[in-house]
């Protein structure tokens, strides 16, 4: 009774409801009207410690605000209001829970939309209203058939089954449409936008159909109404093709080794498929290159047999004087077997006093005995410093005859270029030796590579890392199962058929062939002949991706 005959306590109960809705819909969220750059270090507040909308012991009920809506819903109410105040009432609640569309939490935003749809489905002049009043909303109801749609394609998996979240913007999406057949004035609803892997619907405004199904009038396919579905399969042929061989570049990606891209500024040379081309040639000097690098190796062998050849005589000279006399041992007189033969100072004196002749003067010898022995000992020492001089000649040599490591072949990459007309499949290379520019393949023509990506040292005279060329297409291809024989499902459906002669023996109709292993769609047209032979052409995909996946049958 105070609902019916207290107006003010009706808003007070709209406010309330409202208000609930609004707080639900903003759970947990804190004003954060200031940007980063106004905050200052001082005022900012960690996380914990931001004041929240409400507390703990006023937090909005969403079972009482069902109730409260209810109950102002709810048929005696209804027939104790006059018509102007019902739809008041309706259009305030309307407004009110389509806040909650607008809510991070997607379970308040299916309870928001089966509300919502409930009162449009009352009072379909909610909806113009609403968005009068409130852009936001007004941009919502705008894309709601894309959102639909996206969410319709995520639970394709499921299907006939959907999730109530998907339920509630169906119920909310057809009540919106109903409103809009039965109040006059522009729609809202915006074009369908979707990604890419969400089909597009079948234009089917030409096609006449005696259908009532409105998936099939706005081209959705979300049932069998409207369609007459065949099942079968197809059979993909065995393509007679040599494979290419499996490349290594998919194991060193998974380890993160792949090689770089070739782009502008890399070095490289000539690859394996160099002599395939059509035009072979010596344009990056490699004539020249081998030339030099065998006059090096020859020039080294010849160094390397000269230097045996001075080692050789080096120890023989060396082994020649360990077998000579020193001529110290020579003077020995220990070592004298004869010394009466001997012309030696005291043997002399002893004869002349034997003879009676007079006495002969004592001559001191020129040297000393330490000089005598330091001489022997030099004369000893000389075949080591003949072998210390040619050791010193041996390094001089080598010193002096230092060999010039020639240049390697290498190229720069100056621009990507298309091979074919396909892009990036080949690479526009100025040599270094010679000065020449030429395009070349680079997966180009069958997965040939006339260039090999490589990295060298600083003088540009070694090779330091040489990378593996990319995966070819052709590779990709047959890793994918390209040219095996497959067995692959599908599922057609026709619509719209029509008579394709005077005859009136074949019929022509179009239709939809899903691809399941492809998770794809197909538009096609269909002949059906007298004879029962069916002919399917395929138009354009609907839906699915179209860059990768069909490696298997193209």
């Amino acid at each position: 009774n105070a609902v019916v005959t207290s107006s003010v306590f009706r808003e007070v109960l709209v406010a309330a409801v409202r208000r609930a809705v609004r707080l639900i819909a903003a759970a947990e969220f804190d004003s954060d009207e200031l940007s980063s750059e106004d905050d200052s270090s001082e005022s900012a507040s960690p996380p914990n410690d931001r004041k929240r909308l409400y507390s703990d012991e006023n937090a909005p009920d969403a079972r009482l605000t069902s109730f409260l809506t209810g109950l102002l819903l709810s048929e005696p109410v209804k027939c104790n209001l006059s018509e102007d105040e019902n739809t008041a009432l309706r259009c305030s609640l309307f407004e009110g829970w389509c806040v909650g569309l607008l809510s991070p939490s997607p379970p308040w935003r299916m309870v928001s939309a089966l509300t919502a749809a409930g009162i449009l489905s009352t009072c379909p002049v909610a909806l113009s209203s609403t968005i009068l009043r409130v852009p936001v909303l007004a941009r919502y109801f705008s894309r709601l058939e894309s959102t639909v749609a996206r969410r319709q394609w995520a639970e394709r998996a499921a299907a006939p089954i959907c999730s109530r979240y998907s339920h509630a913007l169906i119920e909310l999406l057809s009540s919106v449409k109903r409103s809009l057949r039965l109040c006059e004035g522009e729609s809202p609803l915006g074009p369908v936008r979707v990604d890419a892997a969400t089909p597009l619907p079948l234009v089917s405004n030409s096609l006449s159909s005696d259908c009532g199904s409105w998936e099939w009038n706005d081209g959705w396919i979300s049932s069998n109404a409207g369609w007459e579905v065949w099942t079968g399969f197809v059979d993909i042929m065995e393509v007679e093709w040599k494979p290419p061989s499996r490349s290594i570049v998919r194991t060193l990606m998974d380890g993160g080794e792949g090689p770089p891209l070739l782009r502008e500024g890399c070095t490289v040379v000539r690859g394996n498929d160099w002599d395939n081309r059509d035009d072979a040639d010596n344009e990056d000097g490699k004539d020249e290159y081998d030339e030099e690098k065998s006059a090096k190796e020859e020039e080294k062998r010849a160094a390397d047999e000269e230097k045996k050849k001075k080692q050789k005589d080096s120890k023989r000279r060396l082994s020649e004087g360990d077998k000579e006399i020193d001529p110290a041992e020579e003077d020995d007189p220990a070592n004298d077997e004869d010394p009466a033969n001997d012309n030696d100072s005291a043997c002399e004196v002893d004869q002349a006093k034997e003879e009676g002749s007079p006495e002969l003067p004592h001559e001191e010898p020129d040297e000393p005995p330490s000089a005598t022995a330091e001489s022997s000992g030099n004369e000893a020492d000389e075949p080591n410093e003949n072998e210390d001089g040619d050791l010193c000649d041996l390094e001089s040599t080598k010193k002096k005859k230092k060999l010039a490591t020639p240049k390697l072949p290498t190229g720069t990459v100056l621009s990507i270029e298309p091979w074919g007309g396909i892009p990036a499949m080949a690479r526009r290379v100025r040599w270094h030796r010679t000065g020449k520019e030429g395009v070349y393949r680079y997966g180009g023509n069958g997965g040939r590579f006339d260039l090999v990506h490589v990295e060298t040292n600083d003088k540009n005279t070694r090779v330091k890392k040489k990378h593996p060329p990319p995966e070819s297409l052709e590779q990709c291809a047959a890793r994918y199962g390209f040219g095996k024989r497959r067995k692959c499902n599908v599922i057609l459906r026709l619509s719209n058929r029509k008579h394709a002669n005077a005859d009136n023996t074949d019929t022509c109709c179009d239709g939809i062939m899903e691809w399941p292993d492809f998770g794809a769609g197909v538009l096609v047209e269909c002949t059906i002949y007298s004879d029962g032979a069916v002919a399917i052409k395929e138009k354009r995909l609907l839906y699915g991706s179209k860059d990768s996946g069909w490696g298997s049958r193209f």
